[in-house]
């Protein structure tokens, strides 16, 4: 488990080596995303991410497999 505090809108890249070194299958979780509103002048709690990893292999045999299907 990696955990880093961000300010601002960029993810390091010692984050993103961590990330890119992840295994097919593996969830990448983001949790406790806050936003400024311009408009309020207030912080806004945002939902959490969470995306799985996927090999480009697999999604390269589901894209051939879907166009199969629609010819």
């Amino acid at each position: 488990q990696v955990e880093e505090r961000i300010n601002g809108n960029v993810v390091s890249g010692e984050i993103c080596d961590v990330i890119a070194t992840t295994q097919t299958g593996d969830m990448v979780y983001i949790s406790k995303i806050e936003a400024y509103d311009t408009s309020t002048g207030n912080n806004v709690t945002l939902p959490g991410l969470r995306f799985q990893i996927r090999s480009t292999e697999v999604e390269d045999r589901r894209k051939r497999n879907s166009q199969l299907g629609n010819h």
